[in-house]
């Protein structure tokens, strides 16, 4: 458990640098905002959530690589994953949007008041504004609210579900099919998923609809682990008849 904590918190933190970075090198490249160091705190919160939901299932996997999981071990594997998850709730739907909008203040010199986009609101207040949205009959703009809702709430629950998704596969011993076809699946997705954020609109992804596509990684990795699941129910008692 010890090696999974230390190569999570490893991951993790390398991610939340370059996710905070990248988004403060676009920001200078257009302008010169001071203080740097602000800036920079002001980015954490953003970087937390995306760095959880793709450090942890690597640092599970690379932690019980070549080792037998106890019960204990994956109870508190699971027990990590929730935390993660609770964390990324709490950042995503409390902290980030004053975080944002203190970031976008200070980018635009201090003024007194800026309005806040989708972003720098709490879940209760998207709820709120596309409520007001629809009783006013302006569907037309609730995608950036709709797409901020979805997102923030995915990337909460993706701890959670990719992190017990690498748990089961680590304990996969025999090479079969279907663990292959999931290692692939699971790659392409995580893949995707980088591109996606990084790419920042849905040009990559015309098919389908913005809010599935934001939700699709989870269902994928949520498919998968009940799959690996269910087969590894049916080969125990297969080997122990043998």
């Amino acid at each position: 458990m010890g090696r999974t904590l230390g190569y999570s918190a490893a991951i993790i933190t390398t991610l939340v640098f370059l996710l905070a970075l990248m988004p403060l090198s676009a920001v200078l490249r257009r302008a010169d905002p001071q203080p740097l160091g602000m800036l920079f705190l002001y980015l954490i919160p953003q970087a937390i959530p995306l760095a959880l939901v793709f450090g942890l299932p690597l640092g599970i996997l690379v932690g019980l690589r070549g080792r037998t999981a106890t019960s204990r071990v994956r109870w508190n594997v699971i027990g990590l994953a929730f935390v993660c998850a609770a964390l990324a709730f709490v950042v995503c739907g409390w902290v980030l949007p004053e975080t944002n909008q203190a970031f976008r203040l200070l980018v635009a010199g201090r003024p007194r008041y800026l309005m806040r986009g989708a972003n720098e609101l709490t879940f209760g207040e998207l709820n709120a504004r596309l409520g007001e949205l629809d009783r006013q009959g302006q569907l037309d703009k609730t995608s950036p609210f709709l797409y901020s809702y979805h997102a923030r709430l995915a990337a909460s629950a993706a701890p959670l579900i990719w992190g017990l998704f690498a748990l089961v596969l680590s304990s996969v011993t025999r090479r079969t099919l279907l663990s292959t076809s999931s290692v692939v699946v699971a790659g392409v997705t995580y893949i995707a998923c980088a591109a996606f954020i990084i790419d920042g609109s849905g040009a990559l992804y015309p098919w389908l609809p913005l809010r599935y596509v934001i939700w699709l990684p989870n269902a994928l990795f949520a498919l998968m682990t009940v799959a690996l699941c269910v087969a590894a129910r049916e080969r125990r008692p297969r080997e122990g008849s043998g």
